[in-house]
């Protein structure tokens, strides 16, 4: 099955027998708000364990930014499964959204689900420039924690110029 028939089966509408079908974009995202991890489970297989067929199916529909606040732990995860390449850049987004709301609950799954490297890294940079104003100390601990060198001295120097 190409990406393009799996996104359209999954976010299209369609008229069979005069009765509408479900909108699998609907579908979905109501799956999604029901049992988010079963449903990121059920559109991985869907997508065959295609790691980018699954980052396209997620991004293309229509609801990654809605998910990212309502339930970013969740999406967090299904980011995981997208390819190595592109987590960095979608656990800086999700994690800008989830310090904002819960810094504790971004803490935890940092510890809990993200191994040190790139993704990690990203993940940590959000946090620390999310509580850096009102958690200074606790800041400065999760930047040491940044496994790239240049990049913890980097946002080590401007939390002491901060």
């Amino acid at each position: 099955m190409t990406t393009a028939m799996l996104i359209a089966g999954l976010v299209s509408g369609c008229r069979q027998g005069g009765q509408q079908r479900h909108d699998g974009s609907g579908e979905l995202a109501a799956n999604w708000r029901k049992d988010p991890a079963t449903t990121r489970q059920w559109l991985l297989e869907k997508a065959g364990n295609d790691k980018q067929r699954f980052m396209r199916a997620i991004l293309e529909s229509g609801h990654y930014d809605s998910w990212a606040v309502k339930t970013p732990g969740q999406l967090a995860l299904a980011v995981l499964d997208f390819p190595a390449q592109a987590q960095p850049v979608h656990l800086q987004a999700i994690f800008e959204k989830w310090v904002a709301t819960d810094a504790d609950g971004a803490g935890s799954f940092i510890d809990d689900h993200l191994e040190p490297g790139p993704a990690r890294d990203a993940a940590v940079t959000a946090l620390v420039e999310g509580i850096r104003d009102e958690r200074l100390a606790e800041a400065v601990a999760w930047a040491r924690t940044i496994s790239e060198r240049g990049r913890m001295y980097s946002l080590l120097e401007s939390l002491a110029t901060h």
